[in-house]
């Protein structure tokens, strides 16, 4: 018995009948079931969430994680695997097939020897993946390769009523919060297929340049997680147009990690497409390495000191100044008012975005584009801008928050980082 597909080319076999399944169906073999773009019903695309509990213990810990993406997730159709425990598959219908993604997982883990891969392995204490388009899984009573138990029905899938339209359906607003893609590229007119065209072709970059990329993605100890590795492989594939010096820039990179196996990696290369319309592009990785190159150049000072105690109090509306280069702070009662003073506001509270560097909007070759979204980002979250003086038109109101930061040279950068300052 085995959970994987006895076929190689599954993923792109049509559609069969049930009277073709029984027919090609042979002992000993389990049964399985497509998702995504295959499975498509009455009430829209069969998917699955896996939640892979390997410690019993955090299993409440993993529902909750499962049930802040549904709640109501406990009252989907599920199959209790084979292998025991508190691991289930999740049934749902989504309106669009979706891609796999990993949705939540464990801080903790463990390494693991694996007999087949002659290696350790890291095994997370449980995660949870949605399963679409490209991922298969077995069904009932498909028994488990290693425990020779059958997989069974804890809630079961009403076929019946699916075929009327209705079933565990999780509506599209729900599932957008989740940051997963459709596996469906929609047809576009002919400026469209003409951008689709260049896209399909690989992006002008020599050896030097793409080392440089992957050099900026880090892989070492426990690895990439396995999506960012899958991504990498994609774009080196689209690349290399599927020869074998991209399988070697790949391995070369992916073998940093203690989790690398060489099988499967040949296995995945070869499973991806080079025909697809919306490809993983070398762009991407270029926009992850310049991510990764901004975050390493914002080393700051850190220090007890966070420039509040120095703050004053309270600034007079009419006692600006000093600030504003005016003699006379009274002749500022024209704009600004007579009214009551206002306290200068410095609040701890207000926090930079720990991912404002990957939202910035970039080019192609991984530039920072002259975008107000990327002014806004900027303004607002790098600590070398970051709460300076200034007044509140809105307000009427002087705002202080902290003091900006400095960043540091690094020991392996050819030049200094670019500090503000004012006067």
């Amino acid at each position: 018995f085995e959970k994987r597909p006895i076929a190689r080319d599954w993923s792109a076999a049509a559609v069969q009948t049930e009277a073709s399944l029984r027919a090609s169906y042979r002992d000993n073999a389990n049964i399985g079931i497509r998702l995504g773009e295959p499975s498509k019903t009455e009430a829209g695309y069969l998917h699955v969430f896996d939640l892979d509990i390997r410690k019993p213990e955090l299993a409440a810990e993993a529902w909750a994680a499962v049930e802040a993406l549904w709640p109501g997730a406990r009252t989907l159709p599920s199959v209790i695997s084979g292998s025991g425990g508190e691991s289930r598959h999740l049934y749902f219908v989504a309106e669009q097939p979706l891609r796999k993604k990993t949705l939540a997982q464990s801080n903790g883990f463990e390494k693991l020897w694996d007999d087949r891969q002659q290696k350790f392995v890291v095994k997370r204490d449980w995660m949870i993946d949605l399963f679409g388009t490209g991922v298969q899984v077995v069904l009932p009573p498909s028994i488990h390769p290693d425990t020779k138990l059958p997989y069974r029905w804890e809630r079961p899938l009403d076929l019946d009523m699916i075929g009327f339209g209705i079933g565990p359906i999780i509506p599209a607003e729900a599932i957008e919060k989740w940051g997963v893609k459709t596996s469906v590229v929609e047809a576009g007119d002919e400026e469209d297929e003409l951008f689709d065209l260049t896209r399909s072709e690989p992006m002008d970059l020599d050896a030097a340049q793409i080392s440089d990329i992957l050099k900026h993605i880090p892989n070492d100890g426990a690895g990439a997680h396995y999506d960012d590795y899958v991504q990498v492989g994609m774009a080196l594939h689209h690349q290399f147009r599927g020869s074998n010096e991209g399988f070697e820039r790949w391995c070369e990179w992916a073998k940093q990690s203690e989790k690398f196996d060489a099988k499967n990696a040949a296995l995945r290369w070869r499973s991806f497409s080079q025909d697809s319309k919306n490809p993983v592009r070398m762009a991407t990785l270029i926009q992850i390495s310049q991510t990764n190159k901004l975050k390493a150049e914002f080393d700051f000072d850190d220090d007890d000191d966070d420039g509040f105690d120095n703050l004053p109090a309270v600034i007079e509306k009419n006692d600006l100044s000093d600030l504003l280069g005016v003699a006379d702070g009274n002749d500022l009662s024209d704009l600004l008012g007579d009214g009551p003073t206002s306290a200068a506001k410095a609040d701890k509270k207000d926090a930079v975005d720990p991912d404002w560097l990957s939202k910035l909007h970039r080019n192609e070759e991984g530039e920072i584009k002259s975008t107000l979204p990327n002014v806004g980002l900027i303004v607002n979250n790098d600590q070398r801008m970051r709460l300076v003086a200034a007044f509140n038109q809105f307000r009427q109101e002087i705002v202080l928050i902290a003091e900006p930061k400095q960043a540091r040279k690094k020991r392996d950068s050819s030049h200094d980082p670019v500090n503000l300052e004012g006067e």
